[in-house]
């Protein structure tokens, strides 16, 4: 118990009911403080219901980079074929222009 609420032996009536009375002043103060902790929760579940329907934007857009991904592997397979071509297409034209040449 707190120095300022315990009994002393020269307590008297009037020191006993200065103690009872500030406790029930801090009593009171705090049963206005936990009034408020219903709409505590409540501003946390809105926090929540806004942080999951981020999180479900968050999967979607995963997914859609994950197939963008998958086209730009195809994609980049197919321009990796096409550089070989050309490759071999300029050798051949290289070796052309040497034949030219002489």
């Amino acid at each position: 118990m707190p120095h300022g609420f315990s009994r002393l032996y020269t307590d008297d009536l009037a020191n006993i009911g200065r103690k009872l009375d500030k406790g029930n002043e801090i009593l009171g103060h705090i049963s206005y403080d936990t009034s408020e902790l219903p709409g505590i929760s409540k501003g946390i579940e809105g926090l929540n219901s806004k942080f999951d329907s981020f999180s479900t934007k968050f999967d979607s857009y995963i997914i859609e980079q994950k197939e963008h991904n998958q086209w730009m592997k195809g994609h980049l397979l197919k321009v990796d074929e096409r550089n070989k071509r050309m490759d071999e297409h300029n050798q051949r034209l290289e070796k052309i222009l040497l034949k030219l040449a002489d």
